[in-house]
């Protein structure tokens, strides 16, 4: 029976049986997920890319509105696209600190 991992949102993160020769080495899924800690790290991940994207696109818009440009940059400044992906990094910061913080269930 398969069972999903706790506070995983992902398909994958069902816990499967790996036979291997030996039948005292069977394993998990699930065993190798805990062992890891890679349903934390996904978390955080998810966390830190999305105040990335919230810090790079907020510092762009601001020396954009300070009139400060790159060297050697090409193109327009587009707000629109500053203003969609901050909201994206939000979406994603709110998401990996609920799933950091929120109930284990």
């Amino acid at each position: 029976m398969a069972t999903s991992l706790r506070g995983a949102p992902w398909a994958f993160a069902q816990a499967i049986s790996v036979q291997t020769l030996s039948p005292r080495r069977c394993t998990t899924v699930r065993g190798v997920f805990e062992i890891l800690g890679l349903d934390a790290l996904f978390a955080e991940m998810v966390l830190y890319l999305g105040l990335a994207l919230i810090i790079g696109n907020g510092l762009a818009w601001w020396k954009h509105r300070r009139g400060e440009r790159p060297a050697e940059a090409a193109g327009e400044f587009r707000r629109g696209r500053v203003i969609f992906m901050s909201l994206v990094g939000v979406l994603m910061a709110v998401w990996g600190a609920a799933s950091i913080f929120g109930p284990a269930g």
